[in-house]
């Protein structure tokens, strides 16, 4: 396949978005993520940029195994920390999660985001 240079469809790539499980359904601490995805590339489990979408839900992370760097489509949602510091992640902003992040992630409405995630 040639290499390709293309936007990021927002409602994903043909085919569309599909049913996903990122999500361990156990650190789920109220709310039915709901979760949808689809991937627009990909270098095998290591490297992916997709669109992710997920229903209202509140889930406890414990050492997040990877680099997403997360663009918010639709939506609002919180990340607060272990440490006490809370991120407001809204429309329009770029945002940036490290390995090793532990903490609470809430979103009292759908979101829609784009995902460049990168496992180390």
């Amino acid at each position: 396949m040639a290499a390709r240079f293309f936007a990021l469809d927002p409602h994903g790539p043909q085919g569309g978005i599909q049913p996903g499980s990122s999500i361990d359904i156990a650190n789920v601490l109220s709310g039915t993520p709901n979760e949808r995805s689809a991937s627009f590339a990909s270098l095998g489990a290591r490297f992916d940029v997709g669109i992710f979408v997920s229903d209202a839900y509140e889930e406890r992370i414990d050492d997040y195994p990877v680099f997403e760097v997360m663009v918010i489509l639709d939506g609002h949602a919180t990340a607060e920390s272990d440490d006490g510091v809370v991120t407001a992640l809204e429309p329009g902003r770029v945002y940036l999660l490290e390995p090793g992040w532990s903490g609470t992630w809430r979103q009292s409405e759908a979101v829609r985001k784009f995902t460049v995630v990168f496992q180390p």
